[in-house]
């Protein structure tokens, strides 16, 4: 697998979302988005991608294990901390996974506090994470 087409496809959809999301009225926008969009794994990467986020005004449901990674984030408007990925699943319909390998993607998603627990079949999942291939394509059959 070629790593480097799935990062600049996604560069492209997160540029296309930010086109599209300039071109709408900001009431046409919010209407769209009433949930927040969850962000789990908030290092260097989850850090600016939310930061970009919240300047284009969306809410964002962060939570990392690591607390001391949430201090720069937790004092700035719109940014809601959850307790675990169970909570902020219930809350959010699409969800970015930023973690370190593929144990931790598999912690977050299965684990008794998952994603799982709460998320609804709609729920968007998109993985961000340094991942094993086959494992990611394991994890989508799994769901």
């Amino acid at each position: 697998m070629n790593y480097t087409f799935y990062l600049v496809v996604f560069i492209y959809k997160f540029y296309y979302w930010e086109l599209t999301y300039n071109y709408y009225s900001k009431e046409k926008r919010m209407s769209n988005h009433i949930k927040p969009i969850g962000f789990i794994g908030i290092g260097l990467m989850g850090n600016c991608l939310v930061k970009r986020l919240i300047k284009k005004e969306y809410t964002i449901n962060i939570y990392d294990k690591n607390k001391d990674n949430l201090k720069d984030l937790m004092n700035k408007k719109r940014i809601l901390l959850s307790t675990s990925p169970a909570k902020l699943s219930q809350d959010c319909d699409v969800i970015f996974i930023c973690v370190d390998n593929t144990k931790s993607v598999a912690d977050v998603v299965f684990q008794d506090n998952g994603i799982i627990k709460n998320a609804s079949k709609n729920t968007i999942i998109v993985d961000l994470s340094t991942t094993l291939a086959n494992e990611t394509v394991n994890f989508s059959n799994k769901l």
